[in-house]
């Protein structure tokens, strides 16, 4: 009789969710709609769903090729995902009846999804600079480490040329004392892309450059920048004992550019 009981527990419950699920969906398409673009016979969406290089690749030319659009929805993704209802269902799934979840989809992985989208938006260029301003709160304070560090590497392409440049440098440079080696040696590697800010950011490269956890990413910034860096230089740098290296070792260092 337990058993029966419990059965019928489980398929109440079931059910329950079930018309959540339903509720959820008609709610989704009411008030939180946003057109999923489609490139190739492929949706934008379905492409954050998907890993591996090959697909990498193909999102990041989809974002080119649809411009306006790509943001829209990769914006969308990264303010939203995973809504209420979202978080509910992936809480609920594992324990629904088999029966049922045979009928249904298994929950996303929305933390990956939100990191792809971060990734992705570079790939826009132009098109993306009106989400600088969401960068630089995920960069600043988002839960997921992959978002964080694929949002600070759009930033650093995105933010130069725009009115947000000094607040997207200041929130990197904060993240160059982070306590994930990963964000911290990325954040001072994305200072080489603010070219039209060297005088504010060479210094911070050049003392990065001093600790051999953060050389190479730094060494890699200043390449970025290239020569025009060594005015800078020799102008902040007083006693040249304070680099790893001489002025002339230095330069002939960054004249060999990124690769």
């Amino acid at each position: 009789m337990n058993f029966f009981n419990t059965r019928k527990k489980r398929i109440a419950a079931g059910l329950s969710v079930l018309l959540a699920v339903l509720i959820g969906a008609v709610a989704s398409v009411l008030f939180f709609w946003v057109e999923d673009p489609v490139y190739q016979g492929v949706s934008l969406g379905a492409m954050l769903d998907s890993s591996g290089t090959t697909n990498f690749f193909r999102s990041h030319e989809a974002v080119a090729s649809l411009g306006p659009k790509a943001v829209r929805y990769l914006v969308h993704v990264l303010e939203n995902e995973p809504s209420r209802f979202e978080k509910y269902y992936a809480k609920a799934y594992p324990s629904l009846p088999a029966s049922l979840n045979k009928f249904l989809s298994p929950p996303k992985n929305y933390d990956a999804r939100r990191a792809r989208a971060a990734a992705y938006l570079k790939a826009a260029q132009a098109d993306a600079t009106p989400a600088v301003p969401l960068l630089i709160q995920l960069v600043e304070g988002d839960g997921f480490f992959g978002t964080r560090h694929n949002a600070l590497g759009t930033l650093a392409v995105l933010a130069p040329a725009t009115e947000h440049a000094e607040r997207a440098i200041e929130v990197i440079v904060k993240r160059t004392s982070d306590k994930s080696h990963q964000i911290d040696s990325h954040a001072y590697s994305s200072l080489g892309y603010f070219t039209n800010h060297m005088e504010k950011v060479v210094p911070l490269l050049l003392h990065g450059l001093r600790s051999s956890e953060t050389r190479e990413s730094c060494m890699w910034g200043l390449k970025r920048m290239g020569t025009n860096i060594m005015p800078i230089v020799r102008v902040k740098v007083k006693n040249p004992a304070y680099l790893p290296m001489s002025f002339e070792e230095l330069e002939r260092e960054v004249a060999q550019g990124v690769r």
